[in-house]
């Protein structure tokens, strides 16, 4: 890639692999699905480096009042829910941490 691009600026910080491109029913590259997937990739990243918490579900959404929005379900403990919030607080989008409901 370095010999290919030129300018450093212009050159990608990491390539993913996607299993499916979302298209929308025109066959269009759908970007809203690919950011979901790009943010959802990025906090079990961020998740997975902290250790511990690499068993939470994690889920994205484009939101029309709330922009796009991570879900990080699965966490049972009240301290470990404030820790991923303020970890996953210096992301651009809007996280919601919600606690592991047990069925009776």
């Amino acid at each position: 890639m370095a010999e290919h691009v030129t300018e450093p600026p212009a050159r990608p910080k990491s390539i993913e692999l996607v299993d499916e491109i979302p298209l929308t029913p025109v066959g269009k590259i759908f970007k809203p699905r690919l950011r979901e997937i790009a943010a959802e990739h990025a906090v079990r990243q961020m998740l997975a480096a902290r250790g511990g918490w690499e068993s939470l579900t994690v889920r994205s959404a484009t939101d029309p009042e709330r922009g796009l929005v991570v879900r990080v379900d699965g966490c049972g403990d009240v301290a470990d829910r404030t820790a991923i919030r303020q970890l996953l607080g210096q992301l651009p989008l809007t996280v919601d941490v919600v606690e592991t409901i047990q069925a009776a």
